[in-house]
């Protein structure tokens, strides 16, 4: 396993990384020849928040182009 710190087991055939055990070292995302474990980035709630309503905005003038072209 590509992880000095032991923090990737798979249970069940899936890698499940324990957080607790992490030192973000980036290991693992070098090594992962199935591109399943991507670097974490940390966001505020906030940027989250402004993120998902973003994409809830541009989902709806979609659907809404969508419903133009059909009719």
């Amino acid at each position: 396993m590509a992880c000095p710190k032991g923090a990737i087991s798979l249970p069940f055939g899936y890698a499940q990384i324990e957080q607790s055990r992490c030192n973000e070292c980036g290991m693992c995302v070098d090594v992962c020849s199935q591109g399943a474990i991507v670097e974490y980035v940390p966001v505020s709630k906030g940027e989250l928040s402004e993120t998902v309503s973003d994409l809830k905005s541009r989902t709806e003038e979609l659907l809404q182009r969508i419903e133009a072209m059909k009719g």
